[in-house]
């Protein structure tokens, strides 16, 4: 015995009290919250393998392009804030890779010294 009592057990209606409905109405509640996070979870997962593989594809795109042209691109990790904000993008007329390929750079110039940032729209 482990000392807690079968949450699911028969308990007859003599018998029934009220700290027993008590504990059937938390046990309906953890239920629910149970399936509520699984079901979460799965749609979350769902859709986080699905967007960061489209994520991943185009940033393989867009450095393959920037290759091909002879530009070295660097990409930050996706935590920092400056990831978040990049919107260049790699863009293709045709089917990749032997489409024509265009690039929309996002342009922000940071003067230190001057305290001066400039960002270009694209």
């Amino acid at each position: 015995c482990d000392g807690k009592r079968c949450k699911t057990a028969f308990v007859s209606l003599s018998e029934f009290t009220d700290s027993q409905l008590y504990s059937d109405y938390y046990f309906l509640e953890d239920v629910g919250r149970f399936v509520d996070s699984t079901h979460r979870d799965h749609v979350w997962r769902a859709r986080e393998s699905n967007d960061s593989q489209q994520r991943r594809r185009n940033f393989h795109r867009l450095l393959t392009a920037a290759e091909k042209r002879g530009i070295r691109l660097t990409l930050l990790p996706q935590g920092m804030a400056l990831h978040k904000l990049n919107t260049t993008r790699a863009t293709w007329k045709g089917h990749y890779p032997k489409g024509k390929c265009h690039i929309t750079w996002r342009v922000h110039l940071n003067f230190p010294q001057s305290e001066v940032e400039y960002q270009e729209p694209q």
